[in-house]
């Protein structure tokens, strides 16, 4: 590979921690912050939701938020208007926990942002079962052992923020609570099932990631404040309890931090919180806990809507507490809801906010980390900028404008974007324009809608960002990567490919990328202990609206306003399509026959893959959707469909499906074939 000056792909990857929280049946204050009763019900056992903890940024990071704080009023204490129209949800279904908070409370949050922004939807219940069926291993299929998202985790042991957050960005959801009812025991599904009638409801185009703040609390009830905490061994001295704490951040820090969260409730609804939640009392307000020689995380998801400064319970010594839409159901607590002093250890490790939300304006998706961004990707210096380029394949028959492009990132940055329809000989994206400059993505995911929309018309496209540093934090590369290299099981099935995500740059010594010089690439990969590449894929997106201005697909003698016409193709055709229905769904200039693949003229009912229309010396192959085989509908056929798709996935020998075979592979028309085609033949062969 060409490279230019010094070699920049050395790579540090910053890893995202989680934690799977287990069970415990009590637990008690540290041993160094003030002893009080905790008195904790039956159910007790903490929920596996996965933890990210040390969300590090420079304080200069809140000169942003201060620029959103000073627009808004923040009074001393704030509950919404609507906060008696909101659903309070319960996560218990007849007396069994269903451990769907982390679901609830995200549902919650869409809904709270269509009050407040008093959209034409508010009122809308979203379904919190969904989520969850299409987060976890929820199939009956005897081989569909993992989700559409690839997630190899079992129903109802709980889930996280991110993995919500994932779903709705790739676009799988919201969907209505009336299409998928929360109120039913969880149980193994059809994958077919989680196609619901009206569809996805909302775009999930930015949310936010705040800072991780821990208290450390002295014998008299003063707390000092901090960014980071060791979950590690519990501590037998004072010296090494304090040791635990790093990055310390002043008092008028946490000030305008809490500033910037009220202002996130405020202006878009609520934030998302993990707390510690033990006991069925309306106050929380938990110390460092442990329990069997550990210390206890977090084991519950709220929705946080309003404030009150000058709240104090008894037992606390300090005023001010967030309140939060619980998921037990309106009976319970302060009808549904929680108050959670500012003092609690647990409430500020982890906030997350959804900032924007908009109808479904895509017709198609292009993205390689459904698993979701997991780590950072980046070089061995801190250079001031890094490009990445993720390339997307496409169906050339189809024009698409390109509207949006969709960032994640672990820090805030500036970020320009370019895009380009051109390839090299090898496969390299060549002749980059650039669309929009200096733009804002902050520490979450970042929807950039492009001011001038393009209009795609090949078979490929690429996307590259230049990610650039700030005074605050440098340039990072957020990357989906599979557990072999950060060592999650959440993310054993997250796949990367070489030919799908690179580096970009046009002067090594500093690793900056210009569109007007010649390119240089690096794969983006880590080295195993055998030296083995282990691709990552930068967790960039890309969003396109179909161009309806054509009146029919065309080429040469035959047009068609229902199948796709091209390179002597007609593909997009349903299967179990008649011949008279076929026949009067195309165009033809001139007199036509349709012959099978021996030549002969077909005299049976039924379109197959295969077939032919031959208009004078013109023939055009026929793909009929699923029939891979061309051999019919039939359970041997189906069986057959079902052999050459998982052949051509692991990329056995002779078996890689091409022409109109693939196409009739391609099922979901995205001009792919991957393993949410072989989901949904599934489906199709049992119906």
């Amino acid at each position: 590979m060409n490279r230019k000056g010094k070699v920049i792909s050395s790579v540090f990857l910053s890893f995202v921690v989680m934690f799977s929280l287990g069970s415990y049946t009590e637990a008690t204050e540290s041993n160094f912050t003030p002893e009080y009763d905790v008195m904790f019900n039956s159910s007790t056992e903490q929920l596996n939701i996965e933890y990210y903890p040390d969300k590090e940024k420079n304080i200069n990071w809140f000169s942003k938020m201060l620029s959103n704080v000073g627009a808004t009023i923040i009074p001393e204490s704030y509950l919404p208007t609507y906060k008696d129209q909101l659903t309070v949800k319960n996560q218990l279904i007849d007396g069994v926990d269903t451990k769907e908070c982390w679901a609830l409370s995200f549902t919650s949050a869409m809904e709270a942002f269509n009050y407040v922004k008093n959209n034409a939807d508010k009122g809308e219940v979203y379904s919190a079962r969904h989520v969850n069926q299409s987060c976890n291993s929820t199939f009956l299929e005897k081989d569909v052992t993992e989700n559409r998202l690839n997630r190899n985790i079992l129903t109802a042991e709980g889930g996280n923020f991110y993995m919500a957050m994932t779903y709705a960005t790739n676009g799988y959801g919201p969907v209505l609570e009336s299409d998928m009812p929360s109120d039913t025991a969880i149980q193994k599904i059809e994958y077919s099932a989680l196609d619901t009638k009206n569809g996805v409801q909302k775009h999930l185009e930015g949310y936010e990631e705040y800072i991780s703040v821990y208290k450390c609390k002295d014998s008299i009830g003063n707390i000092t404040y901090y960014n980071k905490f060791d979950y590690g061994e519990i501590p037998t001295t004072e010296a090494e309890y304090l040791a635990l704490f790093s990055n310390q951040l002043s008092t008028s820090v946490i000030k305008e931090f809490r500033n910037s969260v009220k202002t996130q409730i405020k202006n878009n609804g609520g934030i998302l919180a993990y707390i510690f939640e033990g006991d069925d009392k309306k106050d929380i307000n938990y110390s460092l806990l442990t329990y069997a020689g550990q210390f206890v995380k977090p084991n519950h998801a709220v929705l946080i809507i309003g404030w009150d400064d000058n709240y104090i319970a008894d037992g606390w010594k300090n005023e001010g507490a967030y309140i939060a839409l619980n998921s037990y159901g309106e009976n319970e607590y302060d009808n549904g809801y929680v108050y959670i002093s500012y003092d609690d250890f647990y409430v500020e490790q982890t906030l997350v906010g959804i900032n924007e939300l908009n109808d479904v304006d895509y017709s198609n998706i292009y993205q390689y980390d459904e698993l979701g961004a997991n780590t950072n990707y980046s070089l061995s210096e801190n250079y001031s900028s890094l490009s990445a380029v993720n390339i997307f394949d496409r169906d050339s028959s189809k024009s698409e404008k390109l509207t949006e492009v969709g960032i994640s990132s672990f820090a805030d940055q500036v970020v320009d974007v370019y895009y380009t329809e051109n390839f090299d000989s090898a496969g390299k994206p060549i002749n980059f324009v650039l669309l929009t400059s200096d733009e804002d993505v902050i520490t979450g995911y970042t929807t950039i809608r492009l001011k001038d929309n393009i209009t795609l018309t090949k078979n490929k496209f690429a996307i590259c960002v230049t990610f650039k540093s700030t005074k605050s934090s440098k340039a990072t590369i957020a990357v989906e990567a599979n557990s072999d290299i950060i060592g999650l099981d959440l993310f054993e099935n997250a796949i990367a490919k070489a030919g799908e995500s690179y580096l970009v740059y046009t002067n090594g010594e500093d690793a900056s990328f210009d569109n007007s010089k010649p390119y240089y690439w690096s794969e983006m990969y880590v080295l195993d202990s055998n030296n083995k590449k282990i691709y990552v894929n930068a967790a960039i997106k890309a969003c396109t609206s179909s161009d309806n201005s054509s009146e029919g697909e065309s080429d040469g003698s035959i047009t068609s306003k229902e199948y796709t016409v091209k390179n002597h193709m007609i593909t997009r055709v349903p299967v179990n399509t008649t011949m008279s229905t076929f026949k009067s769904k195309i165009t033809v200039n001139g007199a036509y026959t349709i012959v099978d693949k021996t030549n002969k003229e077909v005299t049976g009912n039924l379109v197959r893959t295969g077939y032919k229309v031959k208009v004078g010396n013109d023939t055009y192959e026929i793909a009929v959707i699923s029939d891979i085989s061309g051999s019919g509908g039939d359970n041997y056929s189906r069986a057959l469909d079902l052999a050459k798709m998982r052949s051509h996935l692991v990329a056995r020998e002779g078996s890689i499906l091409t022409g109109v075979n693939f196409d009739a592979a391609d099922i979901n028309g995205n001009g792919t074939v991957t393993i949410l085609d072989l989901l949904k033949l599934r489906v199709l062969s049992v119906q």
